[in-house]
């Protein structure tokens, strides 16, 4: 029962009240009501600096600056004339929820324990949750990453009370894709187009397969719904020039841009672009001001805390792999637009829609051309780095016009297709339930470290959890990312100095490898180390050269957890002491 009012109450106070208060009309269309998540979380990531900066960022300031912001949400609300939505709209809410909940189930039952999630994202959220102002964790990602997504993470830890609190925080962050899919199934609203729309919104989800990312913690997500929206008001303003809806898609784009790399394309070249193409004589000062808003926000943090972004070598070569420029073209359409026909025919359609409708022309030029060729430039690894370019088409073949094509009346209506969309809603959301691991191993879902554990330590996972989890006596040594995401902040975690990172992973270990290794643990006087089995790991150093020396010197690396599990993790106590001799002899060869 705590589990759903914790899910509940981050969504009022975190993801509605904060966007509510400050823009009370969001909530006269429905274009706002899609976007008042996302503005939330705008207005949640300046309030997070503000109270980091202040050193208050606490268990106590996050309730009292939310509830506050709720009441005043409340009153101003109750002034505005609130959204008055058709039928066929309330429809569409329906939908949308019946795609979500599935997935809140999923994220709902699992901590952030996969990649990106366990190694930055909640890493860096963990640091702003005990008060760092800037994060210090990047021999994982090796460039700085925006970070109003870990901010947002922190927040509601704070606003729950802990940070083992993971699974109903994940569960809240469905509101994200909720308003992403919400937008594109409100904007440019018409009857006529609704089997098309219907058509559009599930081939881009399950046919280009982006419904994947939609139960994962990573700040693409955000992003994408960020730049969909400031998109929406953009289009919005372009018709009606009305102050206040530029007003809110300059802030949704900073927010996108503040979110994840791909939204600085919008931030400092597209949309100012756009603005003063757009503007008419008597809205250009106002589309001046706005370019000037949107390029000093971008460079605060370019020249500031993002200095080096561009030196991100990880993601460059797993995106080029070897390629030249003009292979890596060939490849990545090859790969996105021609193997994914979904994404291909979904291209070829805003192409066309672009030639005829002057006002999709000019945000394709501007915008969605360079940001599909930086994203299969430097993010071709992976369909999540250009989800937000997807979601862009989407929403500029709907808003150039879709077919109107005509439902079969006489087998399909809209209670049917409502009723069969719950059925299958609450047999997917009970299956996602029913296959979970915290209630098929009666672990404990308000101690997301126990359930996360036992993802990767299997059977071993209450020993480790009853016995190093949390304690900050230990000392442990960590080969790989993901351990120490584990661990982090609950215990006193090491890891192998990267500079000797060829060394380590030699596939020979040699006597000068040991020694270092040697020299390390000795130093850091660390109780207990982990080794990494074959299956790959992120981040994994040293880990065989940890093998051979356990091998060859039990009596000082003992056995404490050895079950099976999915990545061949095993854990060790060190007797230091005789670890001390080891190294003693060591130096005397």
């Amino acid at each position: 029962m705590m589990y759903a009012f914790y899910v509940l109450t981050l969504v009022l106070f975190v993801y509605l009240a904060p966007g509510l208060a400050f823009f009370p009309q969001l909530s006269a269309s429905p274009l706002g009501l899609a976007t008042v998540p996302v503005a939330s979380v705008c207005i949640v990531g300046i309030l997070c600096t503000l109270l980091l900066q202040l050193g208050m960022l606490n268990g106590l300031s996050v309730p009292i600056v939310s509830v506050g912001l709720a009441l005043v949400a409340f009153f101003r609300v109750r002034q505005t004339r609130f959204a008055e939505l058709k039928m066929s709209q309330l429809g569409w809410l329906l939908f949308v929820v019946m795609i979500c909940l599935p997935y809140m189930a999923k994220l709902g039952t699992t901590g952030f324990d996969t990649a990106d999630e366990i190694y930055s994202w909640n890493a860096w959220a963990l640091q702003y949750y005990n008060g760092l102002k800037s994060p210090d964790f990047f021999n994982a990602t090796v460039a700085p990453y925006p970070q109003l997504f870990p901010k947002l993470i922190a927040f509601c830890y704070h606003w729950c009370g802990s940070t083992e609190l993971q699974l109903p925080v994940k569960a809240a962050l469905i509101m994200i894709s909720f308003s992403s899919i919400s937008l594109l199934s409100w904007i440019c609203p018409n009857k006529e187009t609704n089997l098309a729309r219907f058509i559009l919104i599930v081939a881009i989800l399950f046919g280009a397969n982006l419904q994947k990312y939609i139960d994962h913690a990573y700040a693409d997500p955000l992003m994408s719904a960020m730049l969909l929206a400031s998109l929406g008001f953009f289009w919005s303003w372009q018709q009606t020039f009305q102050t206040r809806s530029l007003v809110i898609c300059v802030m949704l784009a900073i927010g996108a841009s503040y979110s994840k790399q791909p939204g600085f394309i919008w931030t400092l070249f597209s949309l100012p672009l756009l603005l003063n193409l757009s503007a008419p004589a008597e809205k250009r000062l106002q589309a001046k001001v706005a370019t000037g808003v949107l390029l000093i926000s971008s460079l605060l943090w370019l020249l500031g805390p993002g200095r080096g972004v561009a030196d991100n070598g990880g993601v460059i070569s797993a995106s080029f792999s070897g390629r030249d420029y003009i292979e890596q073209l060939l490849f990545s359409l090859n790969t996105h637009l021609i193997h994914n026909p979904v994404v291909g025919l979904l291209f070829l359609w805003v192409s066309y829609k672009a030639i005829s409708n002057s006002s999709v022309r000019l945000v394709y030029l501007c915008w969605l051309l360079p940001s599909l060729l930086a994203w299969i430039l430097f993010g071709a690894y992976d369909l999540r780095l250009g989800m937000h370019t997807v979601l862009g088409m989407a929403f500029l073949v709907t808003v150039s016009g879709l077919p109107k094509w005509r439902w079969p009346e006489r087998i399909v209506t809209a209670p049917r297709l409502l009723a069969t969309g719950a059925i299958l809603s609450t047999i997917f959301t009970g299956l996602v339930i029913q296959k979970s691991l915290p209630f098929q191993q009666n672990l404990n879902v308000y101690h997301s470290g126990q359930v996360t554990l036992a993802k990767y330590f299997g059977a071993d996972a209450n020993r480790i959890y009853m016995t190093l989890y949390d304690q900050k006596e230990f000392s442990l040594w960590s080969p790989t990312d993901y351990i120490t995401g584990l661990f982090y902040t609950k215990s006193n975690i090491f890891r192998p100095n990267w500079v000797h990172f060829d060394d380590y992973n030699s596939l020979i270990v040699n006597d000068f490898t040991r020694q270092l290794l040697i020299d390390e643990l000795a130093q850091a006087k660390v109780d207990v180390v982990f080794t990494a089995g074959v299956v790959a790991n992120r981040g994994s150093i040293a880990s065989r050269t940890l093998e051979v020396l356990a091998s060859e010197n039990p009596d000082i690396f003992l056995p404490f957890a050895m079950s099976e599990n999915r990545y061949g993790y095993k854990t060790f106590l060190v007797n230091q002491s005789k670890l001390k001799q080891l190294q003693l002899a060591h130096q005397d060869d």
